[in-house]
């Protein structure tokens, strides 16, 4: 937690990644980016990151969406500034990918129990 007694959003995001349920992980994804952005603190996002003729981004973004028009999921093309510099920063060469980020554009993985 931090000083104001917000809720660490990185430590949320990793209880969501302990749901075994697909569908409520992601949710409990989407509701912690969802949550009000506190000054200071690092707030995650999800972005999906698509290109230009690639039939499976279509779907990707029809899944998803409700969140991408309530701002919830960012889509980023692969070949923009952004897309590229996030693509090379965290080894992604495919799309579409669905990607958590911090607000350093640094994908964030699940913690083992060795990581705790």
């Amino acid at each position: 937690m931090d000083p104001d007694n917000h809720v660490d959003p990185l430590a949320l995001i990793q209880d969501c990644f302990k749901i075994e349920d697909d569908d409520k992980a992601f949710a409990c994804l989407v509701q912690t980016v969802a949550r009000p952005k506190v000054p200071g603190v690092c707030a995650p996002q999800i972005v999906l990151l698509t290109q230009e003729g690639c039939e499976v981004c279509k779907e990707e973004k029809e899944a998803h969406r409700d969140e991408m028009s309530k701002g919830l999921i960012k889509e980023i093309d692969l070949q923009s500034q952004r897309g590229q510099q996030i693509a090379q920063a965290n080894g992604i060469d495919w799309t579409p990918a669905l990607l958590i980020l911090d607000c350093n554009d640094h994908v964030i993985q699940p913690r083992g129990q060795d990581d705790a």
